[in-house]
């Protein structure tokens, strides 16, 4: 991660996130690869940790640059908001392409998109000063260590539950309902329905206070995780995900508005913006152990 947040810093925030789609169009190709030979398995690993590499560093110091801090929660729920819609386009003609055609078509067309996702990123210019901090490599590792930024670093470990909720809950979805389309369908329906929700969240964000929301919704969130236990049937799995899509943004949106209004004031953008990815990675390698080890 500080290799993309040298990148980032040196080039450019946009040139980081378009330099990292080569890596995710590697990483489907691989994946649909992996048939014909095992191999191509550490091929995906490592086209998918270079993307992210690229891309988070880029990504979320360009918000923290750009962005207005009395619009922040704004700002980050209209990204949020675009995600949602592409989330709920994106699963129901996926299970489509499932049903009439096969993996292969469904790999290219989504490679496609991704190539083609930079022809609007550098049509604009990207405008900054060169900053007065420098940028080295393992500086940002005796951040992660140092007691000065624990209590942030153990707010952004908590992002280690994505895995689950981006790798486990999926395949659960798929066992519980057994089909490409019924999985696309639900995840499409709850996803519009958070479309509509976090708008409001953003607005409600930016006039309260923030750390206030985040402490709300990290409660709210962890009621949406005991949930899951509770469930059966379509409907319940519809409700579960919608009302977990909704309380995350609970918890996201005013973490990020602070994170970005922070870097902002403070300067040193992107190693902020390294630390926070860094962060996210150990509680995702950490969520990782824990079900390695509860599924033995």
């Amino acid at each position: 991660m500080p290799v993309g947040g040298k990148i980032a810093k040196k080039h450019g925030f946009e040139h980081g996130i378009s330099y990292s789609t080569p890596f995710l169009v590697l990483y489907y190709l691989s994946l649909l690869a992996v048939p014909y030979h095992p191999l191509f398995i550490f091929t995906a690993i490592f086209a998918l940790a270079w993307q992210k590499t690229f891309f988070w560093p880029g990504y979320h110091s360009d918000f923290a640059h750009y962005g207005q801090e009395e619009e922040r929660g704004r700002e980050v729920v209209n990204i949020q908001a675009l995600d949602s819609a592409v989330l709920a386009i994106g699963p129901f003609f996926g299970g489509m392409v499932l049903w009439f055609f096969d993996f292969n078509t469904l790999f290219i067309l989504v490679s496609l998109l991704i190539l083609g996702s930079n022809i609007p990123l550098m049509r604009t210019r990207e405008k900054f000063p060169p900053s007065p901090y420098p940028f080295a490599y393992f500086s940002v590792y005796k951040r992660l260590l140092s007691k000065e930024h624990r209590r942030k670093f153990f707010s952004y470990l908590g992002y280690g539950e994505e895995i689950v909720l981006m790798v486990i809950w999926p395949l659960f979805i798929f066992t519980a309902l057994k089909g490409y389309f019924s999985v696309g369908a639900i995840i499409t329906a709850s996803s519009l329905i958070t479309l509509f929700i976090i708008l409001f969240i953003g607005r409600f964000a930016d006039v309260a206070d923030k750390h206030s929301v985040l402490r709300a919704g990290s409660v709210i969130s962890s009621f949406a995780w005991l949930f899951r236990l509770l469930i059966s049937g379509v409907w319940g799995i519809f409700l579960v995900d919608a009302f977990s899509r909704v309380s995350k943004q609970l918890v996201c949106v005013p973490l990020l508005s602070i994170t970005y209004d922070h870097a902002a004031r403070k300067g040193d953008i992107v190693k902020r913006m390294v630390f926070l990815e860094m962060s996210i990675v150990i509680g995702k390698i950490l969520a990782i152990l824990i079900l390695l080890i509860l599924s033995h």
